[in-house]
């Protein structure tokens, strides 16, 4: 399935994993990765940031409805950590009575001069902290207005907040924008006129780019149910890939021993490991079990045998023996398709998650 490059722009998952690209050196599909040649890099993915007891105090006293923390996509940082980018993909604006608005003036009090010291990486007023929104052009203007009048509401009770703006995804016949205004220029240092071209279309492909993270659980409720299934199918075929590429590699004999974290990382190309998103990774852990588990039965059943089983501390583990199995279990490994699953199932919580 392709979706219309006007719905993709509103796509969170896709907006996250742009702005990841944006921040990679020299990633071959985009025309200028602003956020790399502004001097960013990825700080963190996804961690809860805590707004310090201090300004929790004051906030509470003012009766100003808000989150103690928050939880934004990502986290950019200079090279020297005096600047800090919060980063927060969204589909479309919210209203400043909404749930969302909450997390917002959390996320502009966490911008402000406690920036540093919420991230543990300097003291307060050591860092300029920004507040960035990442969505779709049509949506800038509300969600704009709706910051101003957030900022206003925590000004107005002697809150300090940081600088905010929004990042506008377009596209044109050739390629997808992204607009900034002047304010987030001039705090990220971006060096080039807005818009900027930052992913060429080329017709009749689709043009996702390569995703780092195929599959984010936070992004559900703005997804449609065929981009959920798309995604949980493109994360299992990861995996499976993952274990092909690691058996088919092996050197006899041996076992074959994968571990979750080393799947996990292997699958988002690393990224997992500063992923600080807990609900997010557990959600991963366990669609990994599924996975692992159903791939265990398959070729359980048709080696007539325990092929691959799970050590604790260990991890799922395939003994090579000779070269005859070792075909076999490539061939047979080869054979399952993760989209045949039921994408739509529902993972539940158990107790041994961790």
């Amino acid at each position: 399935m392709t979706l219309p490059v006007e719905t993709l722009c509103g796509d969170p998952l896709f907006q996250l994993n742009l702005a990841i690209w944006l921040s990679q050196s020299k990633p071959d599909f985009a025309e200028r990765p602003i956020f790399y040649e502004s001097g960013f890099s990825i700080y963190s993915i996804g961690p809860r940031l805590v707004i310090p007891p201090d300004i929790r105090l004051k906030i509470n006293e003012s009766k100003t409805e808000y989150q103690d923390s928050a939880v934004p996509d990502m986290v950019l940082a200079n090279d020297d950590r005096t600047k800090i980018c919060i980063l927060e993909c969204k589909k479309s604006s919210f209203g400043v009575k909404s749930s969302t608005a909450l997390q917002a003036k959390s996320l502009l009090v966490i911008s402000g001069p406690t920036a540093a010291e919420v991230l543990a990486i300097g003291l307060r007023n050591h860092s300029q902290g920004v507040l960035a929104y990442l969505t779709r052009n049509d949506q800038v203007d509300a969600l704009q207005d709706t910051l101003d009048s957030l900022i206003s509401e925590l000004l107005s009770v002697k809150i300090e907040v940081g600088e905010s703006g929004c990042f506008g995804i377009g596209c044109n016949e050739s390629s997808i924008t992204i607009e900034y205004p002047e304010n987030l220029k001039k705090i990220m240092n971006l060096t080039l006129e807005s818009p900027v071209e930052v992913l060429l279309i080329e017709e009749g492909t689709d043009p996702r780019p390569l995703y780092f993270i195929p599959y984010d659980p936070s992004a559900f409720n703005q997804q449609s149910e065929d981009e959920q299934k798309i995604c949980r199918r493109i994360l299992y075929e990861r995996f499976l890939s993952h274990i092909l590429c690691k058996v088919g590699s092996a050197v006899i004999p041996t076992e074959v021993i994968f571990s979750i974290d080393e799947i996990l990382s292997a699958v988002t190309f690393q990224l997992y490991t500063i992923w600080d998103d807990s609900p997010a990774k557990k959600h991963l852990r366990r669609l990994l079990k599924e996975f692992m588990m159903t791939v265990q039965g398959f070729l359980n059943d048709r080696l007539k045998k325990d092929v691959l089983t799970f050590k604790s501390g260990l991890g799922w583990v395939i003994e090579i023996k000779d070269h005859e199995f070792h075909e076999n279990i490539i061939k047979q490994v080869s054979k399952f398709k993760p989209g045949g699953m039921d994408l739509e199932k529902e993972i539940m919580p158990s107790l041994f998650d961790d």
